[in-house]
């Protein structure tokens, strides 16, 4: 399984289902990932053949693509959710970079929840319009941010302030570093 974002709560649950996929709800985990993003799951011959009912599900499906690799059987999906959306499933454009994601409303958007499937972590904080706002955790463990009508600029931040510690304890022992060297070296020469 391949989903935007996991985290180990999301895997407890992972394990959960699949450990009891002979139960008739199974297929149901399927259309929730589905809804969380995922487009990709990976199945090992040997289970799938002990679990029927992921088996038929995916096969009498049009939505996915069959590869047979030896022992594993992978499954695309054509139509998963995008990765931020609103409530009912409308896409939301952004953009991403190494530590941030940006998006913009427009004068119709109508307001509410967006979702965005990444995963939640107190880290993260979110700015609609520079002013900060919370970051809420929807059932799935991930992130939600109300928004309200209309245009706005939204902005996620990743802000780790112990890696930035570590960057400047790094920066600081490289210094001290040469420093050292640099002086074994002029003892060597005189």
């Amino acid at each position: 399984l391949i989903p935007a974002g996991t985290t180990s709560r999301f895997d407890d649950l992972v394990y959960d289902e699949i450990t009891s996929a002979a139960c008739p709800e199974s297929t149901d985990f399927i259309e929730d990932c589905k809804n969380l993003g995922v487009s990709v799951f990976v199945f090992g011959n040997d289970w799938l053949e002990d679990n029927q009912d992921y088996a038929d599900y995916f096969n009498e499906s049009n939505q996915y693509e069959r590869y047979d690799y030896g022992e594993w059987i992978i499954y695309k999906i054509n139509d998963s959710m995008p990765a931020i959306r609103l409530n009912d499933g409308t896409p939301v454009d952004y953009s991403e970079s190494i530590n941030s994601i940006d998006l913009t409303t427009d004068s119709e958007f109508p307001g509410g929840e967006v979702q965005m499937m990444y995963s939640y972590h107190p880290y993260f904080h979110a700015y609609i319009d520079g002013e900060e706002t919370e970051i809420l955790e929807n059932d799935f463990y991930t992130m939600k941010i109300n928004v309200p009508e209309g245009e706005h600029n939204v902005h996620v931040v990743y802000k780790d302030h112990v890696f930035v510690l570590c960057c400047l304890i790094s920066v600081i022992g490289t210094i001290g570093y040469c420093l050292c060297i640099n002086r074994i070296e002029k003892k060597l020469i005189k």
